[in-house]
């Protein structure tokens, strides 16, 4: 879905994005619900889940998403990343993580303003 917005949509013309950014919208669009468990932030709040106290019931799950994807891109099997500079990585990771919180509806109004 995010190559067609990329290329049939002409974001990359419109938006003026960069390899990098091109890069981070695809892979946060397949990681966005990584290990999704069904569940929703709420539920996790209240239940006092693993994952909710990990991550302060804050962004519960696309807190979880962005954390595990890093860790699976990370891993030297799967680390493409090490091709980058060390900026392009920090900007990678900070957009990557800013695009998968940005998917918590409950903020989605304020992240509109």
């Amino acid at each position: 879905m995010a190559f067609l917005f990329i290329k049939d949509g002409k974001l990359d013309e419109i938006g003026d994005m960069s390899h990098l950014d091109m890069v981070c919208l695809l892979i946060s669009s397949a990681c966005h619900d990584y290990e999704h468990d069904g569940f929703n932030n709420a539920y996790h709040v209240n239940k006092m889940s693993q994952r909710a106290l990990r991550y302060h019931d804050e962004s519960v799950q696309e807190n979880y998403h962005a954390a595990e994807s890093m860790t699976i891109l990370l891993n030297p099997e799967f680390n493409f990343l090490e091709a980058f500079s060390k900026d392009d990585i920090k900007m990678f990771r900070k957009r990557m993580v800013g695009m998968i919180l940005s998917t918590d509806m409950a903020k989605h109004m304020q992240d509109l303003t």
